[in-house]
């Protein structure tokens, strides 16, 4: 018996889509999708690859999402979840915990390098109160992810890892029944720091579908997803590299100039949703002025995933990688493992440690490595591929205005490491497909 993770880096040009399955025995048991959306220019080739993945998902059975990432929110990974799920239904997403500030920002910046998407009544529900928006989606729950700063990934250098009894939240911290239970289960260290109910939203006015009931639960980043098998165990693990505070402060400081106020009046107004309501339909060319005027590339606060085996790899377990990269067919790889940077600024010497230090347990698993910000070189630097040392380097990019995605010295540290290098872009042939198989 084995278990297999089907997974395939759609492409949806410059965005990224990410989706997958869990098999054992030819029989679904968990399904999961990290980040939807690409920029307005590629809104075709992005509603291809949502439609492919539902009549993909038919075949397996599938009869709803159990697991939805999202990486942050710019809109180019997020402004594909209302096709993604009007079709499906969505057990339970998970994002960083992300305070307004930050939402801000990132709106700021879609208004400056995608107007389009920026004018999503969706995606602007999603900068003003996430939870909101995200439950017209109507999922059993939402997690939030913060930094455990320093916590570490659960994984195999712990010993044997063991589901969370959860207190009077277990019920919610856990996947759909099955016929062999329920498909994960919350794993690792930290206390889940609230939950919150459906109730206690709609308090805080919140728009939230009357059918729920536990609704938010925040949680640490050395907490992970473990799900189970006959074959073997299977670990979806989070890392939370979050944003520089200074640069928030920055932020408000330009904003608050925009809107001739003082940081200080302006702070305590973004405690207010209509306000922050207000900002995103009204005044969106204050936000987009603010944030041009930082002139920097800021980072955000991103979430980062394992997609692995929770064993070390010398278990004993049988374990092997096949897959397709344009017309490149590999196979035989034990390391089979997925791991995926979000927008991590991991060219900083400090935020690479840090991430390096979280998954190290689980490092000599991961066979592909998805490069930070569609390979841009203000998020890369070669230590990662020496700390990873990636089977294959995956980059999700396409050609928009001038930007150097990837960049050049990004493509040529990745073909001086012996690692592949597949560029997914808008074209359906550069997709890639990968089956890891363990047990």
């Amino acid at each position: 018996m084995a278990i297999e993770n089907h997974r395939r880096q759609n492409p949806v040009g410059q965005g990224f889509f990410h989706s997958a399955f869990l098999v054992e025995e030819k029989r679904l048991r968990l399904s999961y999708v990290y980040d939807c959306g690409s920029m307005g220019k590629y809104a075709d080739a992005r509603n291809r690859e949502i439609d492919e993945y539902h009549c993909r998902a038919k075949s397996y059975g599938l009869k709803k999402i159990d697991l939805l990432f999202l990486s942050h929110v710019h809109a180019d990974h997020v402004n594909g979840l209302e096709r993604l799920l009007k079709a499906t239904e969505v057990d339970t997403i998970i994002l960083p915990l992300l305070t307004v500030k930050e939402r801000l920002i990132a709106y700021g910046r879609t208004v400056v390098e995608d107007p389009a998407s920026a004018q999503s009544e969706f995606y602007r529900d999603v900068i003003v109160d996430p939870l909101s928006a995200l439950s017209r989606f109507r999922p059993k729950q939402i997690i939030f992810i913060e930094s455990s700063e320093g916590g570490g990934a659960p994984g195999a250098g712990e010993g044997p890892i063991t589901p969370w009894d959860g207190g009077r939240e277990g019920p919610f911290l856990k996947g759909a029944d099955s016929e062999d239970g329920p498909n994960w289960f919350l794993v690792g260290r930290g206390q889940p720091r609230s939950t919150e109910t459906a109730s206690d939203s709609m308090a805080k006015g919140a728009v939230i579908p009357d059918t729920m009931a536990m609704i938010a639960t925040t949680s640490v980043d050395s907490r992970g997803l473990l799900s189970s098998a006959t074959a073997g165990t299977w670990l979806l693990a989070p890392y939370v590299d979050p944003m520089i505070e200074s640069q928030r402060t920055h932020f408000i400081v330009a904003l608050a100039k925009e809107l001739e106020t003082t940081p200080k009046l302006l702070e305590s107004q973004l405690t207010a949703a209509a306000y922050v309501q207000d900002l995103v339909v009204n005044k969106v060319d204050r936000l987009a002025a603010a944030y041009a005027k930082l002139a920097c590339n800021l980072n955000v606060t991103s979430m980062s995933l394992y997609s692995g085996p929770a064993e070390i790899l010398t278990s004993g377990k049988p374990r092997e990688l096949q897959g397709e990269s344009g017309n490149s067919w590999y196979t035989g790889l034990r390391r089979i493992g997925w791991l995926a940077t979000g927008d991590a600024a991991l060219k900083h010497t400090k935020r690479r440690k840090a991430f390096i230090a979280h998954y190290a347990c689980l490092l000599d698993q991961v066979a592909t490595l998805a490069l930070p910000h569609h390979g841009s070189e203000h998020n890369f630097h070669v230590d990662l591929l020496k700390a990873v040392n990636p089977r294959l380097c995956v980059i999700a990019a396409d050609s928009y205005r001038d930007w150097r995605h990837p960049g050049a010295h990004v493509v040529q540290a990745v073909c001086s490491h012996p690692a592949g290098l597949r560029v997914v872009t808008s074209k359906q042939r550069s997709r890639v497909w990968e089956c890891a198989r363990l047990g």
